[in-house]
């Protein structure tokens, strides 16, 4: 009878020689899956292939779909297949005469190919793409894309005022400078303070000191300084106009998608798995605040995740799709009111 090992579930069948049967199992949590291990074997004398075809018809009922049979002899690997081709097994091996063992069989008729030893790897990101279509059908349900149904206070503007969009995005990308560069002028180099020479009696020009901006060495004149600020002002009424122009130009081009994406954990895949079913375009900006969403997105070429509270006219001109959720729908529209 079967006998349980590492966490086996319990299970009553025919035992094989040193095989194992291993199989991937789902969490409730839709994490990746873990590996569940069981051990079933009978005597090492035994060579009974009605035994082993017993054994491998328990296992097809029973297993999962995502499972994989390793064979094992005197402690030495033999082989290996997926759940889907055990029927190919069991048919080959009902051409097997009596008196020869099972394992020896197989391995001398060659009867698992290479693609029957399917890899681990590959049988976990097949169960991985069925949980993200799982997870994109789960947070995709409520997506509003018509330009009918977006808000008209922030994508139906009846005027595009082009001159505010372009004092907005100079004047944001001016703050951006910190303004921190700094050289020394001829009070602040190091050296002496000494004349070079006297004032008259050499026919040179006359000179002071060596820290003039004319000698090598000499301080900077009129040079940056930490001073200076590079901010330009800009009204509020121009920053809304400015912001409305932008998301109505947007809309226009059915580019504004509201949907409140999130995901259950940091993965790069399934997030572009969302994307994909949004069918968003080549440049996209994301506004959430999701942070599983905001580490997915780092090594993402064109995908620009921000919150509501940073979005500023420039990611908006730059995107061909902006998906945002409802919160900073509302958000957005208790500024420009």
């Amino acid at each position: 009878m079967a006998k349980e090992v590492k966490k086996a579930p319990k299970a009553k069948g025919p035992l094989l020689q040193k095989w194992y049967l291993s199989r991937k199992h789902q969490k409730a949590t839709k994490t990746r899956p873990e590996l569940i291990t069981y051990r079933l074997k009978f005597g090492d004398d035994s060579k009974d292939f009605a035994e082993f075809t017993e054994a491998l018809n328990f296992y097809k009922e029973n297993a999962a779909n995502y499972s994989k049979v390793w064979l094992h002899k005197d402690g030495a690997f033999r082989g290996s297949f997926v759940k889907k081709y055990t029927d190919v097994v069991l048919e080959k091996v009902q051409e097997a005469s009596e008196g020869e063992e099972a394992i020896e069989f197989i391995e001398k008729n060659r009867i698992i190919t290479e693609e029957m030893m399917a890899s681990d790897k590959k049988i976990a990101e097949e169960i991985e793409e069925f949980e993200e279509v799982i997870e994109v059908v789960e947070k995709t349900e409520k997506v509003i894309r018509s330009t009918d149904v977006l808000s008209s206070v922030l994508f139906n503007s009846e005027k595009i005022y082009n001159q505010a969009m372009f004092d907005v995005v100079i004047a944001d990308r001016a703050a951006l400078r910190q303004g921190t560069h700094k050289v020394k002028n001829r009070g602040e180099v190091s050296g002496t303070g000494k004349k070079p020479w006297q004032q008259k009696g050499t026919g040179k020009a006359r000179t002071g000191s060596l820290r003039t901006p004319v000698f090598v060495g000499g301080g900077r004149a009129f040079g940056p300084t930490t001073e200076r600020n590079y901010k330009i002002k800009v009204n509020k009424k121009v920053r809304k106009n400015a912001l409305v122009s932008a998301l109505t130009l947007l809309a226009r081009k059915n580019g504004v998608i509201v949907a409140d994406l999130s995901l259950s954990k940091i993965s790069t895949k399934l997030l572009l798995s969302q994307l994909k079913e949004l069918n968003v375009g080549k440049k996209t900006v994301i506004v959430t605040s999701d942070s599983n969403i905001f580490f997915s997105a780092k090594n993402v070429q064109n995908v620009y995740v921000t919150k509501v509270t940073s979005l500023s006219v420039e990611n908006i001109l730059w995107a061909d799709t902006l998906v945002i959720t409802n919160c900073a729908v509302k958000y957005l529209e208790g500024l420009v009111k």
